[in-house]
């Protein structure tokens, strides 16, 4: 996710420093899993789950504050136009993705208690960390779309 996000912001230059909170959490997941002994790598990974889904949560949470949702920068980077749709509608635009950024935090914070309260075997605990995993963003983000666009007609939004 860390080197996606700087790929995404060296390309669009749109998260400006924050990309590299990402850069900086994957340098840390990174660390444990090569520092932590192969007898404990099962307890680690399933940590270094539950850690890098509560820091999702928090990226998310920190950008909905600062009026810059992370699905809204992301959707207008690979559809500009919708840079005029929140220039023209403003506080409306934005409180769309807002609640779409809220939606993402919490399917995060299900993530990590998921694997804070199971005690799987190997087999079960991969079978949960790849159903968190890209299923999971193909959710959030099929959601994501399904939402804004039914709240842009609802409110009337468009280009």
């Amino acid at each position: 996710m860390a080197v996606y996000c700087l790929l995404i912001d060296l390309k669009f230059r749109v998260l400006g420093n924050f990309a590299y909170l990402f850069l900086l959490f994957g340098v840390i997941d990174i660390a444990i899993t090569l520092i932590v002994p192969k007898s404990y790598l099962s307890d680690a990974l399933s940590i270094q789950a539950q850690v890098y889904a509560v820091q999702s949560s928090i990226i998310l949470i920190a950008f909905m504050v600062l009026n810059k949702p992370i699905p809204m920068l992301l959707a207008e980077a690979f559809a500009p136009p919708l840079k005029d749709v929140r220039n023209e509608h403003g506080s409306t635009y934005i409180s769309i993705f807002k609640t779409i950024s809220i939606v993402w935090a919490i399917a995060y914070l299900v993530k990590a208690a998921l694997f804070l309260l199971g005690d799987y075997s190997e087999t079960a605990y991969s079978i949960v960390r790849v159903v968190t995993g890209w299923p999971l963003v193909v959710s959030v983000v099929y959601f994501s779309i399904a939402y804004s666009r039914k709240q842009f007609e609802i409110q009337g939004l468009q280009n």
